[in-house]
């Protein structure tokens, strides 16, 4: 792989002893430390300089280091890595001269911090996950996982990623349930920028929280249909109009792969049809073996509600009451884990991270 580059390097620019090809392979920086420093200090290193520049350096690298770096990166750094070196743009010498600088200027810098030491082992074994971020991350996906949970799991996250580097995450990700979580981790691992993990995260919270609200009208909606007495046509006319596309985003056919908020939907108006019908034909008192197995907690609670005996309005209003409590749990929930996700990709320490993310809930509160 890097054979050609490194005789491209070697070819003199001009005839004889000290011409330019001589003074370019006299200028050539002397990698050789990083390839002796621990896994650890790699990893850390890779994450202080950005993806162009550890491509450029590692042009001209000997196969040992490219190696070292490839598997201190994620799978998917190290596959864009391989593709540029390979078959991207060729980059003149004295480019890839100077990104190695680049590297090794900033090792120094690490190592005179005390960050990094340039001391061996090179050892790149990564530890499994431990016990407790596993319980953590499997928390995260429960129902009832509130903004403290995501400050625990993301001060987990972020004391393995210090002591091990952002790729000792990657393992989490076979773990974490697809959503924001999966999705920032992954470009948190990848080491992309913190402004676009921002910027596509935040969009994805806004989309979130659109469906969480939509699909919770849907489900307040439907209990209002049945106690109105409306029928399966009438109770479904009225929740698909909640829909983009109306009667047409109300699918039914099981073959047709929707996303989840989709699915979701549609499955809050498919109960809500079907427990219309039901009270239609037998009375509200038939709804009570289906109360408990319902698509959407605010339908079931709705359901209850009634066969308990509350009114309309009154059913109405705890019900709206406990969406917007609901929408603004989870806001601020995703948003916390937005703000711990770029602490993380920014490798703060987990005590900081704590300390921030506390401090942002007691704004937002």
């Amino acid at each position: 792989m890097s054979g050609r580059r490194k005789r491209d390097w070697d070819e003199p620019g001009s005839p004889g002893p000290g011409g330019e090809g001589e003074r370019r392979r006299e200028s050539r920086p002397d990698l050789g430390p990083l390839a002796r420093m621990s896994g650890r200090a790699l990893r850390r290193l890779i994450e202080r300089v950005d993806m162009d520049t550890l491509s450029l350096a590692l042009r001209y690298a000997e196969d040992a280091l490219i190696q070292r770096v490839l598997r201190n990166v994620s799978s998917r750094t190290a596959a864009a890595l391989r593709e540029e070196m390979e078959g991207g743009p060729g980059a003149a010498p004295e480019d890839c001269a100077e990104a190695q600088q680049v590297l090794l200027e900033v090792a120094y810098d690490l190592e005179e911090r005390g960050e990094i030491s340039f001391e061996g082992p090179a050892d790149d074994a990564l530890p499994p996950l431990d016990r407790e971020l596993e319980h953590r991350i499997a928390g995260f996906g429960l129902a009832g996982a509130s903004a403290p949970d995501v400050i625990a799991l993301v001060a987990g996250l972020a004391a393995r990623g210090r002591e091990h580097g952002l790729v000792s995450l990657e393992p989490a990700l076979e773990r974490v349930p697809e959503g924001l979580l999966a999705a920032g981790l992954r470009m948190a691992v990848d080491q992309l920028p913190v402004e676009e993990i921002e910027a596509v995260l935040g969009r994805q919270i806004d989309a979130s929280i659109y469906a969480l609200e939509r699909n919770a009208e849907i489900a307040v909606e439907g209990v209002l249909s049945i106690l109105e007495g409306e029928d399966e046509e009438r109770t479904r006319a009225r929740l698909v109009s909640f829909l983009p596309e109306g009667e047409a985003d109300f699918e039914r056919m099981p073959e047709v792969r929707l996303t989840p908020s989709a699915q979701a939907a549609n499955d809050i108006i498919r109960a809500s049809c079907e427990l219309a019908a039901l009270a239609r034909r037998e009375g509200l008192g038939a709804l009570e073996e289906r109360a408990e197995a319902l698509p959407h907690p605010l339908l079931a609670r709705g359901v209850r509600l009634a066969l308990d005996g509350s009114d309309l309005d009154e059913v109405e209003r705890m019900l709206r009451r406990r969406s917007r409590t609901r929408a603004e749990r989870e806001r601020r929930k995703l948003e916390t884990l937005l703000e711990g996700l770029l602490l993380l990709r920014e490798g703060r320490d987990p005590a900081y991270v704590r300390e921030a993310l506390e401090g942002f809930l007691e704004d937002k509160a």
